[in-house]
């Protein structure tokens, strides 16, 4: 799982940064369109289809990480008890600290992308989509008996996707400090 999450991690930050058009203009690629360099020119005009082609990426990556590469176990496993995990956590238990980071870091690539696709979209809606994609998540691993269906999964994916949205955001925010400066 670390692997496949570093992965994907990298892929979110090279992408955001290279599909990043003030990227393109400050390393002086694209100071004119008829000065632009094929792939760079390629990308620029392009980017918000690249920006939803790594979204699918990630979200194919969630998937694959939650669902299609887990062994069938023999029953429906499931724990509804919210922030057990946490309490465990606290009592120094490090599996459930290691799954609590894990869950949260999985989501944080699709909560910046998805902000940096669908630009105009309130936070709550960001929110929406990884509450979604969580659930789902957890509704196929329950029904095809491959984990354990937990509240606590969903609440940390969901706080990843909030976190990378606010990470976008953030930096969407510098970018324009920056602009009003020069």
């Amino acid at each position: 799982i670390s692997i496949t999450l570093i992965m994907a991690i990298l892929v979110f930050i090279a992408g955001s940064i290279f599909l990043d058009s003030d990227y393109v203009y400050r390393r002086g690629l694209l100071e004119d369109e008829s000065k632009g360099k094929g792939l760079t020119l390629w990308v620029y005009h392009h980017r918000g289809m690249i920006k939803l082609c790594l979204l699918g990426l990630i979200t194919f990556l969630i998937y694959y990480i939650t669902v299609l590469s887990r062994p069938v176990s023999c029953e429906a496993k499931y724990v509804l008890t919210p922030f057990y995990s946490y309490a465990l956590a606290m009592k120094g238990n490090r599996y459930y600290t290691e799954e609590v980071i894990l869950n949260i870091l999985l989501y944080v690539p699709f909560g910046f992308l998805f902000a940096a696709a669908f630009k105009n979209l309130k936070l709550f809606w960001i929110w929406i989509a990884a509450l979604l994609l969580s659930l789902s998540v957890e509704l196929l691993q329950l029904y095809f008996h491959l984990g354990v269906f937990e509240t606590d999964d969903i609440i940390n994916n969901v706080l990843g996707g909030v976190v990378g949205s606010i990470f976008h955001w953030m930096g969407e925010h510098i970018k324009l400090r920056i602009k009003k400066k020069g």
